[in-house]
């Protein structure tokens, strides 16, 4: 850490917090005692991180990762296999309408089907497994669907549309906080349900985003229609009952069922082989989630064979995966992915400092985003200014743009009227009557240990101009739930960009700030506009200049300072095949038709044995 002012002497200083919380970890810097002055300290460079580059590693990208599914000769597939698969933490729930963290996601697809779904490329389209027959009318605002005959639960009851109905419902009552589907579930007007098979959905409006909307996955509504459980918890959330059945008794409707799951430890599901096209979309016999909060611990997993994927720290992908230990098992994939992480300012008026558009792009011009992807992420993840990356329609390669400029930083905060104070360097505003010191914090999730790395930076940035960082870590959901209260001026996240880019309406329109994921209070009547526009124009080159626009005034507004746009960072098995990579990288999509396929091995080389891997070719 540097000296704020030349010749000044250091020392420790606790940090006032502006409500008590549980499970919170508080990370103070070190400060100046008061009465130094002069010219600001130049900032120092950082060690640079070892030099790396992907395209140059023979581990990364093998030709055999990807090796399609050998639909002609099925006798070489290991029908009979587990997958070990990686997680970051537990998921917070298996209900999938209250799906919103990645966690939450892993399994959704596997447990449950929805109407549509989306190809590699990320396009909306019927999913086919469920849907028999799907008819978007004319004039996008109606739709008819029918489903297979003979789909059941995994209980054996049969799927119909009347389930559907009542998850749309339960998605739509404003006492479900299913927030990532709100905003879908507030298109449609109506869903009318002619009989178990079929269902006719209309409307409100004529948008290219209607069969978005249906992407919803249905629960079952005989287990979770239970009048007297739902008079108990509306929410559907919070009572043994509805815990029961999103924890330990889940029943589905997807290619897996649930066996078990054991909290930080494992969850487990097998093939349900009365699923449509069971042998396609599952190879595996069983699939085995192991969440790993320690990454030093996921990584020793894997190097000891109990794991078939894991997702790297980009130190470990450049610096700690080329030794014989890990040769021996594993390859590694690389691939850019739409995936952006941001810091996000509260603007909604709770705290005196972010409401001002001059504090949003001086906090952006004081962000070093090079030295962070060199020195934190080891080049591994790629540079980003705006909503969009470059290969996307809505790319801007013309938005305002707020380099790393600490003077230029500086002189946004005089403007704004947060100037240093002659005595001890910070600065501060008069608000009130009261002299406010710019000090806020930056609330973290647990498992976000990269933006740790780039807090440490950039708090030494901050502090070279008078503006002091607290850093504050949660466990994951508490983290969330303090974004859906709004209980945080400043917070670091990831946000996956693979949908429509409508999606960026729950993140960014004004009505999402209640109940949806508009966590920082952002409001624009422009953008609100723009977002309007986009989801009514079905011309692809007309819907691209109008988020191209977008990314333009939410670039001036500065809502967020963009971090960093990811890659997709893994470790395979050896033995593992039909790996496709995707704008969201490798799943949470249906895998691209007419060949695609999961994810499979070839029988002998690997024999998985409770938590044990033994070698079958020695």
């Amino acid at each position: 850490m540097l000296d704020l002012m030349p010749a000044c002497s250091m020392a420790a200083m606790s940090f006032s917090i502006r409500r008590s919380r549980t499970a919170t970890i508080v990370v103070p810097a070190l400060v100046l005692a008061a009465g130094c002055t002069g010219p600001l300290p130049e900032r120092s460079t950082g060690a640079s991180g070892p030099a790396y580059a992907p395209a140059t590693d023979p581990l990364v990208n093998p030709p055999t990762l990807t090796e399609p599914y050998p639909f002609d000769r099925p006798e070489v597939v290991d029908r009979d296999d587990t997958l070990v698969r990686y997680m970051l933490g537990d998921p917070r729930t298996l209900n999938p309408i209250f799906a919103i963290f990645w966690e939450d996601y892993y399994l959704s697809s596997a447990l449950f089907q929805a109407l549509t779904t989306r190809n590699a490329d990320m396009t909306t389209v019927w999913n086919r497994t469920v849907v028999e027959e799907g008819v978007m009318a004319d004039d996008w605002k109606s739709a008819r669907v029918r489903i297979r005959p003979g789909l059941t639960w995994h209980d054996g009851r049969p799927w119909t549309m009347r389930d559907l109905k009542f998850t749309y419902d339960m998605v739509a009552s404003d006492d479900v906080p299913a927030a990532m589907y709100k905003h879908d579930v507030d298109q449609i007007e109506r869903i009318e349900v002619t009989s178990d098979l079929t269902a006719e959905f209309h409307f409100k409006d004529a948008l290219v985003t209607n069969m978005l909307a249906m992407r919803v996955p249905p629960i079952p509504r005989h287990i979770w229609n239970n009048p007297d459980e739902l008079a108990n918890d509306p929410s559907m959330r919070s009572s043994e009952y509805f815990n029961r059945y999103a924890r330990e008794e889940v029943i589905g409707s997807g290619p897996y069922r649930f066996v078990s799951w054991t909290p930080t430890d494992r969850i487990v599901v097998e093939r349900w082989d009365d699923f449509p096209d069971a042998a396609r979309i599952a190879p595996f016999r069983r699939v085995i989630y192991r969440p790993q909060s320690d990454r030093n611990l996921g990584l020793l997993l894997f190097k000891k064979g109990e794991l078939d994927e894991y997702w790297f720290t980009p130190q470990q992908f450049a610096t700690q995966s080329n030794d014989a230990e890990f040769e021996r098992l594993g390859v590694k994939g690389w691939a850019p992915v739409r995936r952006i992480s941001r810091i996000g300012w509260n603007q909604d008026g709770s705290n005196p400092f972010f409401t001002d558009v001059r504090v949003r792009r001086a906090m952006t011009h004081a962000y070093d985003q090079k030295r962070v992807i060199r020195d934190v992420t080891y080049g591994v993840y790629l540079e980003t200014d705006q909503l969009w990356d470059k290969d996307h329609v809505g790319y801007n390669p013309d938005v305002p743009k707020y380099p790393f400029d600490l003077v230029r930083a500086g002189e946004l905060l005089d403007e704004a009227g947060w100037l240093p104070d002659p005595d001890d360097g910070w600065r501060y505003k008069e608000i009130d009557g009261e002299k406010v010191k710019f000090s806020f914090e930056l609330e973290l999730a647990q498992t976000f240990a990269d933006a740790v790395k780039m807090a440490d930076i950039y708090r030494e940035d901050l502090r070279s101009i008078g503006v002091e960082l607290t850093l504050r870590i949660f466990e994951n959901a508490t983290h969330e739930q303090h974004l859906l209260e709004h209980e945080f001026q400043a917070h670091a996240d990831a946000d996956e960009v693979t949908t429509d880019p409508d999606q960026w309406t729950i993140r960014l329109h004004s009505t999402s700030y209640d109940n949806a994921r508009n966590y920082v209070g952002y409001r624009s009547e422009r953008v609100d506009d723009l977002l309007e526009r986009g989801r009514r124009e079905f011309d692809p080159g007309a819907r691209a200049a109008i988020y191209r626009e977008l990314a333009r005034v939410v670039a001036e507004d500065q809502p967020f300072t963009m971090m960093w746009n990811y890659t997709e960072i893994r470790a395979f098995s050896k033995r593992l095949r039909g790996v496709e990579f995707a704008p969201s990288g490798v799943f949470l999509f249906q895998p691209t038709p007419p060949a695609g396929s999961d994810w499979w091995t070839s029988p002998g080389w690997w024999t998985h044995r409770g938590d044990s891997a033994v070698s079958a070719s020695g």
